[in-house]
């Protein structure tokens, strides 16, 4: 079913606890468990981390229509994770979420995305290009979610690519820090 453009309330506010089960469904769904968190991991964080924010994505009705997860930092802010539910996917809500996002903060707003080794990874950037990111070209190795797995090399993409580039030790230690948990020496 579409939904018509006006048909959409673009506002990213707090997740309410009454639609929790729908973005933990979706969380679940679109993200296979090597890219995410356990949901209850996820729950706490949301919960008692500060820099730490999920946004729902509601249609007029407010019907629950998706999430965006991110990190306020200082510097920077940095999408973590973003779903729309399946019915209402390549509708343009993506388009206006990231909007959105970008009149929320003044600060450069910086994700990671998979290499373009495949249609969909391909497409993703393509996406996040026409929203005005730009790859930044220094390799860049994502710590694992779980103890046990392995690094995995992904692109950082950043609506500031001057600044990206400038601070990209510090952005990449600040992730590993915060984000992963990583102790960086």
């Amino acid at each position: 079913m579409a939904f018509p453009q006006h048909y959409l309330r673009m506002t990213l506010s707090p997740l309410h606890i009454t639609n929790w089960q729908n973005a933990r469904f979706l969380y679940e769904s679109a993200f296979p468990a090597i890219e995410r968190r356990d949901s209850n991991a996820w729950k706490q964080m949301w919960k008692e981390n500060s820099l730490f924010h999920i946004d729902e994505i509601l249609l007029a009705d407010n019907t629950f229509a998706g999430f965006i997860t991110y990190w306020n930092f200082t510097d920077f802010v940095y999408v973590e994770h973003f779903a729309t539910m399946p019915q209402v996917r390549n509708q343009g809500i993506g388009k206006k979420v990231i909007e959105a996002l970008k009149q929320k903060f003044s600060t450069p707003i910086v994700l990671e995305v998979e290499e373009p080794t495949n249609e969909m990874a391909t497409r993703r950037i393509g996406f996040y290009e026409k929203q005005g990111f730009s790859i930044i070209h220094k390799p860049y190795m994502q710590p694992p979610y779980h103890k046990g797995d392995d690094y995995f090399p992904l692109l950082i993409m950043a609506t500031n690519e001057t600044h990206a580039q400038t601070h990209f030790e510090q952005i990449v230690q600040t992730l590993y820090k915060y984000v992963y948990e990583v102790n960086i020496k």
